[in-house]
């Protein structure tokens, strides 16, 4: 399951559909009219308010995707679509979140009309198409009006969030609404992805996060949808020939530490980009021309420190590789670290994976195809140093990092069997606390998956994970209502898990209020 807060603004893209898809921004169920029957799909759905439209809809998770900003004047989309993704860049600007969209649902709710389109809508009966329309009309042309006005009085979203001001009457003066957005404030180019996850978190309840792009692939069976705006967002491996002061430069920048969450940190490359110097073995990563790529590999094993040129790795036999992903993306790691790893040859599960062609070495598995590079990175990065992503953690944005960085790693680690680095994730996780609620739920959905497991990693997490929401059963139900119940039917055993331990505590707890109500007793007497 694809796991959104309500208040985040999102992609929707219609099952099926080739339309590009429209920005929308997620609801809680209460959000639903009342005066409307339940029309909730079978299956896991969340509500959704669709932008431009201004339509409520039931979307499955695998409809559902991280909110990209856009730049208007260099995109192929149609005006409509458009002015739906200004609509949630203003809402931005004037820090206008959930509860703000909730009242424009009570002033559609007394006019008595919502859109209908499609399966999933949620729509009130049938009534006159165009006096609808016109209404839907208005009412978008107010709205817009409201967001720019509101956002003109901000100076940056840094500023303190205020109270976010009642939306526009559909009865207001369409005149006047008009002439707000015939000079709409200009845009020179849409926010950067980081830029907007900030102002998104301002936003949310409690500061949570609106996405964990590492978790949320997890949760499909299916990889989601890629957009033109994302296709080509993955660097390549530079494959040209560098100076040697090209080299040295790049090196230089290297060895200082690199920001976590940096754009550069995500994307998937051949080799690793932090080394530990003091580890047995190690590969160091430069970044050539701006993007990754290796000019110099220095490996420390039994025989003593070795430099390969860039072009040796690919043949020699130091090194084993691996083809990860539909595009078969190479990553190179240190033979020796395989050798000492036993599931990687395992004889017992009938697996002879290891093949030499010539002087090279390549480990080969036909579960590596379904691997996403990005995720593999992680593992990589252990084989070769020991750890994995983040090493330091100094404020919330790396701890949220580091948290879904170990997600991404237990994925491949469970379906390499790769033992010692799912322990190492079960240390590591806690080095990212406090923990979100919402990341918690996320991680749960990928942990409870696997129900029997004879490695000690997975009871300790599950150990660990159930503690965590039976100390906050009450919060989950309250916040978080129907992505809970739907986690706990999905998996029985986290259900399970979590009865045990939310009785097990309140027995605790009651009788800790025993023994003090006896010990006042016997002070009274």
């Amino acid at each position: 399951m694809v796991f959104f807060p309500p208040g985040a603004y999102i992609l929707y893209q219609q099952a099926s559909s080739r339309a590009a898809a429209c920005p929308a921004i997620v609801c809680t169920d209460e959000m639903v009219p009342k005066e409307l029957p339940e029309t909730r799909p079978s299956g896991y759905y969340t509500l959704i308010l669709t932008m431009g439209k201004l339509e409520l809809r039931w979307a499955s998770t695998r409809e559902m995707q991280e909110y990209i900003p856009i730049d208007e004047e260099s995109t192929d989309l149609n005006q409509e679509l458009k002015e739906a993704h200004k609509l949630v860049l203003d809402a931005l600007d004037a820090n206008l979140g959930l509860e703000h969209w909730k009242g424009v649902l009570e002033g559609r709710s007394k006019l008595g009309h919502f859109s209908n389109s499609g399966p999933n809508a949620v729509s009130a009966p049938d009534s006159d198409s165009d006096s609808d329309s016109d209404s839907d009309s208005d009412l978008r042309l107010a709205i817009a009006a409201s967001l720019a006005d509101q956002g003109g009085k901000k100076t940056s979203f840094f500023e303190m969030p205020q109270p976010a001001p009642r939306p526009c009457s559909v009865s207001d003066s369409d005149s006047e609404a008009k002439l707000n957005l015939q000079s709409p404030r200009k845009r020179s180019t849409a926010p950067s992805q980081s830029t907007f996850a900030k102002r998104q978190r301002m936003l949310l309840p409690n500061g949570q996060a609106s996405q964990f792009s590492d978790i949320r692939r997890h949760f499909q069976s299916t990889p989601l949808p890629n957009s033109d705006l994302s296709s080509n967002s993955r660097s390549r491996q530079s494959t040209g020939d560098s100076s040697d002061n090209d080299i040295a430069s790049e090196e230089k920048e290297t060895t200082s530490p690199s920001r976590i969450g940096d754009k550069a940190d995500r994307v998937p490359t051949n080799f690793l980009k932090q080394p530990h110097l003091n580890n047995e073995s190690f590969v160091k990563a430069t970044r050539v021309h701006g993007k990754i790529g290796v000019s110099v590999i220095s490996v420390k094993n039994s025989g003593g420190m070795k430099r390969y040129a860039d072009a040796e790795i690919h043949e020699h036999e130091a090194f084993v590789k691996f083809l990860i992903g539909p595009e078969k993306e190479p990553f190179y790691i240190p033979k020796e670290q395989i050798d000492e790893r036993g599931y990687f040859s395992n004889s017992n599960i009938g697996l002879n994976c290891m093949v030499k062609k010539g002087n090279t070495w390549s480990f080969e598995r036909p579960c590596l195809i379904n691997i996403n590079p990005d995720d593999f990175s992680y593992v990589a990065d252990f084989l070769s140093t020991g750890d994995f992503g983040c090493r330091i953690v100094e404020d919330d944005e790396q701890r949220e990092e580091a948290f879904a960085q170990c997600c991404s790693a237990w994925v491949v680690a469970d379906e390499l069997v790769m033992d010692d680095l799912l322990d190492h994730i079960v240390h590591k996780i806690e080095k990212t606390k406090p923990w979100g609620m919402f990341e918690v739920l996320a991680f749960a959905g990928i942990v409870y998956k696997t129900e029997h497991s004879p490695f000690p990693a997975y009871a300790m997490m599950k150990e660990t994970l159930a503690n965590f929401v039976a100390d906050n059963y009450l919060k989950y139900l309250e916040e978080y209502t129907t992505t809970f119940v739907d986690l706990m039917k999905e998996f029985p055993m986290f259900l399970i898990h979590i009865h045990e331990k939310t009785v097990e505590k309140a027995r605790s707890s009651r009788e800790e209020s025993e023994r003090r109500d006896s010990a006042m007793r016997m002070e009274g007497q």
